[in-house]
């Protein structure tokens, strides 16, 4: 079940959500789900 993760792809994901993600907890979780697959 173990992924490998690119450490350029997490960043860019985190700055993604930093930048866009204002409105809270709420937010954050939409663009999650969104950006992120393993995210249930």
């Amino acid at each position: 079940m173990e992924e490998k993760v690119n450490l350029k792809e997490l960043a860019k994901v985190f700055a993604k959500l930093g930048i866009i993600g204002f409105g809270g907890p709420a937010s954050h979780i939409a663009l999650m789900r969104d950006e992120v697959p393993c995210i249930v």
